[in-house]
């Protein structure tokens, strides 16, 4: 781990996420500023931290689990490989997976964390907290069984893969709960001016802490049920509560509790990256899947969130979204172009300073609604739906409401997020059919070897290429299989 991840700083992995390519150069003459700061406070870690974590979850990773899910079609490039024949290789992710470890990642995050420990300033050491089990999580969330408990130790060179399930969930649930503490003594501390997203605030950061834990026992329903699905329950009761203003705020869930990133207005700088991508390229278009269940249930307000509508004089017309279907099978995607990525009107979501929203409002109450639906209690989640279909001006659904009634509101309300990919995972839905199907190109792999591409949505990404070129315990791709199986799931194409 220490050969393949520290080497890389976290300037250069930030530049490899917003360029979305494969390799970049290091060594000390290309990768090292002459004038960088040679120490840092962990105050000032901290904004390191943070524009990594930010980057990550809107950068490539969160490009193509969206395309994954089919809210977006590839059209062009990298992206009609990747999202529209599942052509997602090890090569691909080596930097991704670097920066969950190196500078920006969990080696900055521990100093911060540390940092703030010494200097009795619980705060900054519970948003630290916070941020190593965002970033973790969401990693073992994509990859699996990753390594953790081993890493950043000096004595192990080659750390083991920890087991997703057993190991990293339980002990990021311990982190954030550490994090709960750290929030709850810190109420007198000064305020923390180099937090970004809530100005030091430990009310709001203890409720996304909750909705962080909440969302990560949903993660093991399928593993533990009632357990799984008991603590989420119980998790979100305490979890972001702050409703998105009605209106276009509401529809683009911008609820001041809500965890959110945070930009400028520079391109290839600080912009939000979904627009920095927009920008320069329109490689991706609108998913028919997410449009078609958008007209269906006239859900006009988040369709002029999400997407630009089609310049044609037909109202029947103006919002397709492109089927992945004609790609896969060697012929022209169906309507190329239909729809762009972005805003319609005045609501700020295709701007470069929008600030993404990662953990919700409306992710905590949609968890609420799916525990309570799976465990059969209270109102089957109904009050909790209609709670957000009123925060996009929706009518509200009637009792009884059936399990995938809440999967749609879920599905629908987490457009361009990267827990949308887990949901599927779990839930296969939407039923994606047979339009998931690739055309059967071939995967190939650094360092030799090949394999079919994947049958159905792949379940699992490949480790880095880099990580596994230094670390024995991770095993070859074309001999470990495509890490499709998420946990208790081994069949690739159980949602085929």
């Amino acid at each position: 781990m220490k050969a393949s991840i520290l080497r890389f700083t976290g300037l250069a992995a930030l530049t490899l996420s917003a360029a979305g390519c494969s390799g970049f150069l290091t060594g000390p003459k290309l990768t090292e500023s002459p004038n960088a700061a040679t120490s840092a406070n962990g105050r000032q870690i901290l904004v390191g931290v943070q524009a990594a974590a930010f980057l990550w979850q809107q950068s490539d990773i969160a490009r193509n689990m969206s395309m994954m899910v089919q809210h977006l079609t590839g059209t062009n490039n990298q992206q009609l490989d990747r999202g529209s024949r599942y052509l997602y290789t090890e090569s691909d992710v080596s930097g991704f997976f670097n920066q969950v470890y190196s500078f920006g990642g969990l080696v900055s995050i521990r100093a911060a964390r540390d940092s703030g420990l010494a200097a009795g300033d619980r705060r900054l050491a519970g948003i630290a907290r916070f941020y190593e089990a965002l970033m973790v999580g969401t990693a073992a969330s994509l990859w699996g069984d990753i390594p953790y408990s081993e890493t950043l130790n000096p004595q192990v060179a080659t750390p083991k893969l920890d087991n997703q399930v057993t190991e990293i969930y339980p002990r990021l649930q311990a982190v954030l709960d550490s994090a709960i503490a750290d929030f709850a003594a810190s109420s007198s501390a000064p305020l923390l001016a180099e937090d970004v997203v809530f100005n030091g605030n430990v009310d709001r950061w203890r409720r996304a802490a909750w909705s962080l834990k909440a969302r990560y026992w949903m993660h093991l329903g399928e593993v533990q049920g009632t357990t799984a699905y008991q603590n989420a329950l119980a998790a979100t009761a305490n979890g972001i509560n702050e409703v998105p203003a009605a209106g276009d705020a509401g529809a683009d869930m911008q609820g001041a509790g809500d965890f959110r990133t945070v930009h400028g207005t520079t391109q290839d700088v600080d912009a939000n990256v979904w627009w920095q991508f927009i920008n320069s390229r329109q490689d991706m278009t609108a998913g028919a899947p997410l449009v078609n269940i958008l007209v269906a249930r006239n859900d006009t307000v988040r369709l002029r969130r999400y997407f630009i509508p089609r310049n044609v004089t037909d109202p029947a017309l103006r919002w397709r979204g492109d089927s992945i279907g004609g790609a896969l099978r060697g012929a022209t995607v169906s309507n190329p172009g239909a729809n762009s990525i972005g805003q319609f009107g005045t609501t700020a979501s295709r701007t470069a300073a929008f600030r993404q929203p990662i953990l919700t409002w409306a992710e905590t109450q949609l968890i609420r609604a799916e525990a309570e639906n799976r465990l059969g209690v209270d109102d089957l989640g109904l009050g909790e739906v209609n709670a957000v279909r009123a925060s996009v001006r929706l009518s509200p659904l009637s009792a009884p409401i059936t399990l995938a009634q809440v999967q749609e509101e879920k599905y629908v309300a987490m457009y361009q997020n990267i827990e949308a990919f887990n949901d599927y995972k779990r839930n296969c839905f939407p039923a994606l059919g047979t339009s998931t199907t690739p055309s059967g190109a071939t995967v190939l792999f650094v360092g030799g070897g090949s394999r079919p591409s994947p049958t159905a949505i792949p379940r699992r990404l490949f480790y880095g290429f880099g990580e596994r070129q230094t670390n024995p315990n991770i095993p070859r791709p074309n001999t470990a299989g495509n890490r499709v199986s998420d946990g208790n799931r081994n069949d690739p194409n159980a949602c085929t």
